[in-house]
């Protein structure tokens, strides 16, 4: 009798210990998930912050070149021009 019921507290503390290492596995997973996803989101937030970065340089470039092909633009209408006023100068000159 007696000897039984040593076994039964000896049981009930493996059990007892059994659910606390449960719980503590429980609570790691939870711990790890919870790390993870704090992980992943700076990942992510990283990846958004060069995305970010990348896209303010390209705007810049793009405004550079955006300003060289208005400049190319504008120097092709001038060649234009001047070539108007080539072949009206020879026009004129063929009358006379």
């Amino acid at each position: 009798m007696h000897h039984h019921a040593q076994q039964q507290k000896k049981h009930q503390m493996q059990m007892r210990q059994r659910k606390q290492s449960q719980q503590q596995k429980k609570h790691q997973k939870r711990r790890k998930r919870r790390q993870r996803k704090q992980r992943r989101q700076r990942k992510q937030r990283r990846r958004q912050k060069r995305k970010q970065r990348w896209q303010r340089k390209q705007r810049r470039q793009r405004k550079h070149t955006r300003q060289q092909e208005q400049e190319h633009h504008h120097t092709q209408q001038q060649l234009k021009h001047t070539r108007q006023q080539e072949q009206e100068q020879d026009h004129h000159t063929e009358q006379h």
